[in-house]
Order: structure tokens, then C-alpha cells, then sequence
């Protein structure tokens, strides 16, 4: 068998988190500054507390999972400095000289995104069980056969399913204040890089390993390709949706 199916494999899985990530960081920058430019900083805080808590608890909690020494956190400033738009932070340092820290920056800088999906998905368990119920086994049925004409009849018949009581009421209020912790930083991005180069050798070594020896990491390695891929753009609609109500609660105003 030829080495081709892992490099796209391979090139899939990066390519999929950092490109996902950027659009992100663009969409929610844009909400950040029409929200400013709207109501001032607070009014940024207001539309997105809980998700700017859990993206900076998501930093922190990655970091101590990879041994990292959290210097300085704030979960909220009034009054962010310099050109990048920051609404909180975690400062950490790491031993250089251990690979397994070093590994570890790559899931702290995009943490963000693992700790906020948790939650809407926590919240959607809690709230509407048999909602989550529904969503866990289109996304596995779908890392099975995925077919992408059916992905959005299948989310559109999830949505109109949904019970339409106090609980989806609930659900909604999180999901929209959750979603501003989906942005990430430049620094967050910068920071995932330094633990990017060990994750690529890593892949690498179980492929190259799985080509000679065959233990079925390909197919594993694919499917994780496309569970990445329905995650993160389902990430992106709540997202994009979220844009959409930014823009239209700021316009009178901007």
C-alpha cells in the first residue's frame, strides 16, 4: 500500500484545526470589535462572559494537564492593552527540555475550542438528553459512511426535533454567551505552533510505523479526520450564527 493515504491523512488533520481555527479567530475578532464600537468593552463582556471564562479556564487547565507552571491568569480585564484584542489571560511556562511540555502547547493554544465544545455539549446532555442523544449518534454514524449531502438534512432535522420548552431556553443562553470563547488570540495561535513540530513527528512515526506493521492506525487516523471535521464545522455554524446576532443587535448602533 502506498504512503499517499497518510500524508493526506495527515495533512487533513492539521489542515482541518488550523484552518477551522483562523476562521474563528477572524469571525469572533469582528464580533469583539463591533461589540466594542457598540456598547464599549463591557458590552463585550456582557454578550460573552461565560465563554471568555472558559476559554481562559480551558488555557489553564490544558496546562497544568501538560506540567505546565501558571505564572499570571486573569479570567477578565476591563481595560485590554496592545493591538491584539484579549479580554483575559494565562501566562505558564515549561521545561524546554521535555517533550511531553513541549507537546502540550499545541493543546493549550487551541484549548479554547475543547473546552467550549464540552460545555455546549455538557449543557446539551443536561438540558436535552435526548437532543445529545440524537447529535452523538448522527456523528458517529457519520465517522461510519460520511456523506456531506445528507450532513445538512441530517442538522436540520436535529434542530427542528428539538423540544421547545424552559430547557432549549436554557441551551440557547449558553450557546450564545459560550460561543465568544470560540476566538482565539494570535497568541494562542502562536503559542499551538510551538507544540505543532511535535505533534507532526509524532503522527509521522505511528504512520510510518502503521505502514510497516499494519496496525490499522490509517483507518483510525481517517476517521478522526472526518469526526474533526463534523465537530469543527458544527463549532463553525454556532459561530457564524452567533456573528449573525451580533451583527443585527449592533447595527442600530455602529
Amino acid at each position: 500500500m502506498a504512503f499517499k493515504p497518510y500524508l493526506f491523512a495527515i495533512i487533513g488533520l492539521f489542515g482541518l484545526t488550523y484552518g477551522f481555527a483562523l476562521i474563528l479567530q477572524w469571525l469572533l475578532d469582528r464580533d469583539k470589535i463591533r461589540l466594542g464600537a457598540a456598547f464599549g468593552i463591557r458590552g463585550a463582556l456582557v454578550f460573552g462572559f461565560l465563554g471568555l471564562w472558559i476559554h481562559e479556564l480551558s488555557h489553564a487547565g490544558l496546562a497544568l494537564l501538560f506540567r505546565h507552571k501558571i505564572t499570571d491568569m486573569k479570567l477578565m480585564e476591563l481595560h485590554p492593552s496592545g493591538q491584539d484584542i484579549t479580554l483575559g489571560h494565562v501566562t505558564h511556562t515549561y521545561n524546554k527540555r521535555s517533550l511531553y511540555q513541549a507537546m502540550g502547547n499545541f493543546f493549550i493554544g487551541l484549548g479554547p475550542i475543547i473546552g467550549c465544545s464540552g460545555v455546549i455539549l455538557i449543557a446539551l446532555w443536561v438540558l436535552l438528553p435526548a437532543t445529545f442523544t440524537d447529535l452523538i449518534n448522527l456523528i458517529f454514524s457519520l465517522t461510519q459512511q460520511f456523506d456531506i449531502n445528507n450532513l445538512g438534512l441530517a442538522i436540520s432535522d436535529l434542530v427542528r426535533n428539538m423540544p421547545v420548552n424552559i430547557h432549549l431556553f436554557i441551551f440557547l443562553l449558553i450557546l450564545v454567551e459560550t460561543a465568544f470563547g470560540f476566538g482565539l488570540s494570535r497568541a494562542d495561535l502562536s503559542g499551538s505552533l510551538l507544540g505543532l513540530p511535535y505533534i507532526v513527528v509524532l503522527v509521522g512515526l505511528l504512520s510510518v510505523a502503521d505502514y510497516l506493521l499494519n496496525f490499522h492506525w490509517l483507518a483510525f487516523l481517517i476517521q478522526l479526520d472526518v469526526l474533526l471535521g463534523i465537530m469543527l464545522s458544527l463549532v463553525l455554524l454556532i459561530s457564524i450564527c452567533y456573528s449573525l446576532l451580533i451583527y443585527l443587535i449592533t447595527a442600530p448602533f455602529v
